[in-house]
C-alpha cells in the first residue's frame, strides 16, 4: 500500500464516439450468453464512451435481438443506441460497406485466429473512417510465437504503425463462463512472443475479457498494444499482490487497468529475487553435500 498513489484520473482516447460496430458475439445459441456485458461496458455512463450508434453485425439478427433487447438495455439507454446487421455469411466478419462511416471496430474471434488477423488488417485499412480497432482472440491457446508476430507485423503495416488506424490486440485462452469479471487477478505479456505463447490449459473469464478489450480500446495506454492476458491463481505472486492493493485503495478497474499496463513492467523490478527452479536447488543441494 505504500507503494499505491491516490487513485487518479487516467487518460482517454478522445475519438471513441460516433458509431462503432461490433463482431463476433451474440451468435453462440449452446450457452447462456454474456455477451450483453460487452454492449454494457461500451455504453457505461461512467466510461468515456460517447458512442452514438452501436451496430452488432450477427449471424441473426432476430435471434440477436432477442438476446440484448432486455429490459436492462432499456433502462441503460442501450436499446436507443444498438441497431443489427447479419453477417455476408456464417461467422464472416463484417464487410467494408457494413463498417462504413464507423470510427470504432470490436473484433471477437474465436478460431483461426491469424489469418482471421490478417482479413481485419485489411478490411479496417480499406475503411477511411476507421480509427480505432480493437480485436480480442479467445480461445487462442497455443498460436505459435513466431506465426503471431508475423501476424501483428501485418497489422502494424496495413495500419501504417498506428497512422492510419490504432489496434488494440487482447489475447486469452479457452473462455471460462462460470467467472465474473474482477474476480481474479490477472499477468500479462507481448503477443508474438515466446512469453505470450497461452498453455493448452489456460483459461480467462469472458467477462473479464471483455473487460480487457473495451478498457484498452477507451484507455490512451491501449494504442497500438497487443497483449496476451492469463489468470494468475497464487496470490503471492508479485502482480497479484499489486492488483489486490489496487482494489483495496478504491482503484475503479480502468485505473487499475491503466496502471497495470503502464506500470506492469516495471513491477518486475520490485519482486523478491528470484527462486531458483527445483533442479537448480538440487544441483546446489548436492554441490554442498560433495563438499
Amino acid at each position: 500500500m505504500a507503494y499505491l498513489k491516490e487513485p487518479e484520473a487516467v487518460e482517454a482516447r478522445s475519438n471513441i464516439d460516433g458509431t462503432i460496430v461490433v463482431s463476433g458475439v451474440v451468435n453462440d445459441r449452446d450457452r447462456q450468453t454474456t455477451d450483453q456485458f460487452l454492449f454494457d461496458l461500451l455504453n457505461h455512463e461512467e466510461s468515456a464512451f460517447e458512442f452514438e450508434t452501436i451496430k452488432a453485425i450477427v449471424n441473426d439478427v432476430v435471434w440477436a435481438k432477442k438476446r440484448l433487447l432486455s429490459r436492462s438495455a432499456r433502462y441503460t439507454g442501450l436499446l436507443d443506441k444498438l441497431t443489427f446487421e447479419a453477417t455476408a455469411s456464417e461467422g464472416a466478419l463484417p464487410t467494408a460497406e457494413q463498417l462504413r462511416g464507423a470510427k470504432s471496430w470490436v473484433a471477437c474471434v474465436d478460431n483461426d485466429h491469424l489469418n482471421a488477423m490478417e482479413r481485419i488488417g485489411q478490411v479496417a485499412a480499406s475503411v477511411p473512417t476507421l480509427e480505432n480497432v480493437a480485436v480480442l482472440l479467445s480461445n487462442a491457446n497455443g498460436l505459435p510465437a513466431d506465426e503471431s508476430a508475423a501476424a501483428l507485423e501485418g497489422i502494424k503495416k496495413v495500419s501504417n504503425d498506428g497512422e492510419k488506424f490504432v489496434y488494440t490486440i487482447v489475447v486469452v485462452g479457452r473462455l471460462d463462463d462460470e467467472t465474473p469479471e474482477g474476480k481474479e487477478y490477472y499477468q500479462y505479456e507481448a503477443f508474438g512472443t515466446e512469453e505470450g505463447v497461452l498453455p493448452a490449459d489456460t483459461t480467462f473469464s469472458r467477462e473479464e475479457s471483455y473487460r480487457m478489450v473495451t478498457e484498452l480500446l477507451q484507455l490512451a495506454c491501449g494504442k497500438n498494444t497487443a497483449l496476451c492476458f492469463a489468470p494468475i491463481y497464487n496470490p503471492n505472486v508479485t502482480e497479484a499482490k499489486l492488483i489486490r492493493g489496487l482494489r483495496q485503495a478504491g482503484y475503479a478497474r480502468p485505473q487499475e487497468i491503466d496502471h497495470m499496463v503502464r506500470v506492469g513492467p516495471e513491477v518486475r523490478q520490485i519482486r523478491s529475487p528470484r527462486t531458483p527452479p527445483k533442479h537448480e536447488l538440487r544441483k546446489k543441494a548436492n554441490a554442498c553435500a560433495h563438499h
